[in-house]
């Protein structure tokens, strides 16, 4: 393994090695939870149970993903409808530019080109204004989503009688009867976001 990591590209290296540290770590933090429980008690009816959850797999099955997603499309319908007519604009001014380059005096041809500047100047603005606005309300629903998320795999926790919960960073194995990826895709198929 050490020998694998060494012929690695300097920043792979290092990313190599940090997961694999973070692997180790997470793996001795729920060793130091169960070590103890086991040792307590010979017949392990007090052991720590563990469970694990899919949280990449829950942000993109959940069913809220798709109501975001037909939120945010409404939500920024007239914005693209504004840059959908600006790129038509640029357009038909391209054309027509195009079409007139013989036809037009230097004059003219030199307002057209700054007519068509001014159209795509105005276009980048508008996009970039659109996709800040549209990150950052995504990213507050994402993060009503997480939150969302979080409870659920603290309800389905409790009904399964879970010390610990464990999700994809850091871990090699699960058992699939650890898994409460579904149970928390259940709980949240019945929840909306407000």
């Amino acid at each position: 393994m050490i020998d694998l990591i060494t012929r690695q590209q300097p920043a792979v290296r290092r990313r190599v090695l940090i997961h694999w540290l973070t692997l180790m770590l997470g793996v001795s933090v729920a060793l130091l939870f169960v070590g103890p429980a086991w040792a307590q008690n010979s017949d392990h009816a007090d052991a720590v149970k563990i469970g694990f959850v899919n949280i990449r797999k829950l942000m993109a099955q959940a069913p809220q993903i798709e109501q975001i997603q037909q939120n945010l499309a409404k939500e920024f319908d007239s914005e693209r409808q504004t840059i959908i007519a600006l790129r038509n604009d640029i357009a038909e001014l391209s054309n027509r530019y195009d079409q007139s380059l013989n036809t037009l005096s230097e004059q003219a041809q030199a307002e057209l080109q700054k007519s068509i500047d001014e159209k795509q100047l105005e276009l980048s603005k508008q996009q970039q204004r659109m996709q800040g606005a549209y990150n950052l309300r995504r990213n507050e629903a994402l993060a009503k989503l997480q939150t969302l998320i979080v409870n659920m795999v603290a309800k389905v926790s409790e009904e399964k009688k879970l010390d610990i919960v464990l999700n994809n960073t850091g871990v090699i194995y699960v058992n699939s009867r650890i898994d409460i990826t579904a149970d928390v895709l259940n709980y949240l198929s019945e929840q909306t976001i407000d």
